[in-house]
């Protein structure tokens, strides 16, 4: 590629791939392919002697494919976190948008578990509110509580099935939930979208779930053509 241009060049590579695994998770990931990108284009400024776009990425992102966020940031990931801070009980907007409430309930949140309150969604910020989330919704306890429990519910096991699960939700006008704050009954039909459905209660447990997100996401547009 370099050998025949009647130019100045550079090539630049990221990575090599051994396992399908990789190339889905990384390659094939937007949120990776766009720190790549602007990795790349650092590189070829840098090499040019130009200024470079943006020395700090707009986002990092985490080894299962979240992103780190914070004030500013945009997103689903800020989504799942609003929602997330809101179950322990620190309500914020859920916009999508990383502002100042969120950013003063992060911290809260973060300095409650323990945790450096720099408002900054990390690896440590992200399990906590993942491995001790609040119940949704309590067990059902008579036949009136059971009445009033919600018709459908999804279930994803991690970040990465949000995207699938969101169409879902969209479509059925159901919360979802994280497979580790599922405890007891909390609806009627489970839709679980990513994940283990085994030891989930409820009347129906439709598990949409694939060997990869892909799979996943293609099971889920089977079920939504079906109803």
């Amino acid at each position: 590629m370099l050998k025949y241009s009647e130019m100045p060049a550079v090539l630049t590579e990221s990575f090599f791939f051994t396992t399908r695994s990789d190339l889905e998770n990384y390659l094939l990931n937007p949120k990776v392919q766009k720190v790549l990108m602007k990795i790349h284009a650092n590189i070829a400024l840098e090499f040019f002697g130009k200024k470079a776009l943006d020395t700090a990425l707009d986002s990092i992102v985490l080894p299962d494919g979240r992103e780190v966020v914070k004030i500013g940031s945009r997103g689903a990931d800020v989504k799942y976190a609003q929602i997330a801070l809101g179950r322990h009980g620190h309500e914020t907007d859920v916009d999508s948008i990383f502002g100042k409430d969120t950013d003063k309930k992060t911290k809260a949140f973060q300095k409650a578990k323990g945790l450096v309150d720099d408002g900054i969604i990390g690896a440590a910020t992200w399990a906590e509110l993942e491995r001790k989330s609040q119940p949704p919704a309590k067990p059902a306890q008579n036949p009136k509580e059971d009445d009033e429990m919600l018709k459908q519910a999804i279930v994803i096991g991690s970040l990465n099935d949000y995207s699938a699960a969101e169409i879902l939700s969209v479509r059925l006008k159901a919360p979802i939930y994280p497979r580790k704050s599922v405890i007891g009954k909390v609806a009627k039909e489970l839709l679980v979208v990513g994940g283990d459905a085994e030891g989930l209660k409820a009347d129906k447990v439709t598990d949409l779930s694939g060997g990869t997100r892909f799979k996943t996401a293609q099971n889920v547009e089977g079920y939504l053509k079906k109803i």
